[in-house]
């Protein structure tokens, strides 16, 4: 049997987390702690290109068809991920897909063109925010969720720069650990839904247009802060470090989707589209080409609401 990549590491991750994660009692316990184990190391991996940048081989930008930027981290970390994913659940079990978003493994070519709402897959995004990692600015992550006949079971997203591990199975709650050492449960703030003067919407610096500005207007939200990536702003919403976030651009994937959506709904949030409901993962593609919006549960009625009348007939 082949080895996967492997990293070297000053932190034994795989002690950290048998130390700090207890079972839920879950069929993916240990699946769960597995992905702990290759995201803290992947993130670490990524990281060190950020803390010696002047030192470190040039990131060798590129930019893809879709005109996002890619980077040899991103491939990197990619490889290793899927590597990671194909020895630990690959062998033992044939019908498990592993997507990445740069690049998918080729060791489950029976299972290829079946419909993603079938069985479990595996959504790797190596570097969740290319654009700030590239920029150097500490708001990017690293995820890798588990769809289980096309809805989220597991998720986890390591935010390296932080060091703050969020992760969430399905029925068992949202928990984070910080600085490799302190685990606590997460939840979302929630609000009365005729008044949200109070809430603070994480923004896109890449993408905030000016519906997502008519709805916060509408919404009575004044509190509005530049967030990066995607997986970066659903942490800081189940932290409690804010509570709505609209993602307009209709370009997200899969792999942007799938930790974030069960790590949110864990924690008393919820990640939905225009039509009042959650991502299923299923179809041959793995674009998200409708609107999304994050937001406590106690207030989604009435942001769907306000959504709708402004987003017309987009999708």
């Amino acid at each position: 049997m082949s080895q996967p990549e492997s990293f070297s590491s000053t932190v034994d991750y795989e002690k950290l987390v048998n130390d700090l994660v207890k079972p839920f009692g879950s069929e993916y316990d240990e699946t769960l702690k597995k992905c702990l184990v290759m995201a803290y190391q992947a993130g670490e991996m990524a990281n060190n290109f950020c803390i010696d940048r002047m030192n470190s081989p040039s990131l060798e930008i590129e930019i893809k068809q879709d005109d996002s930027p890619v980077t040899m981290v991103d491939k990197k970390v990619n490889a290793f991920l899927i590597g990671q994913l194909e020895h630990h659940f690959i062998q033992s079990n044939n019908n498990i897909r592993i997507i990445g978003e740069e690049g998918v493994s080729t060791k489950n070519k029976d299972f290829e063109n079946r419909d993603l709402s079938e069985g479990l897959v595996f959504y790797v995004d190596p570097i969740d925010g290319t654009r700030d990692f590239i920029s150097n600015n500490g708001e990017w992550a690293v995820m890798i969720g588990l769809c289980k006949d096309g809805r989220p079971v597991m998720g986890c997203i390591y935010c390296a720069a932080q060091d703050e591990m969020f992760y969430a199975i399905k029925s068992h709650g949202t928990f984070v650990i910080r600085n490799k050492q302190n685990l606590s449960k997460v939840q979302c703030n929630q609000f009365n839904p005729d008044d949200l003067s109070t809430t603070k919407c994480l923004i896109s610096r890449n993408n905030y247009d000016q519906m997502t500005e008519n709805i916060l207007d509408e919404l009575g939200v004044q509190n509005r802060v530049p967030c990066g990536s995607f997986g970066r702003k659903v942490c800081h919403l189940v932290a409690g470090n804010g509570d709505l976030y609209f993602n307009t651009s209709c370009k997200s994937s899969y792999w942007d989707s799938a930790a974030p959506s069960i790590i949110l709904e864990e924690a008393g949030g919820c990640l939905l589209r225009k039509n009042g409901e959650s991502v299923f993962f299923n179809g041959h593609r793995t674009a998200n080409d409708y609107i999304l919006f994050c937001c406590p549960i106690s207030v989604s009625k009435k942001v769907l609401q306000v959504l709708v009348k402004h987003a017309g007939d987009r999708e």
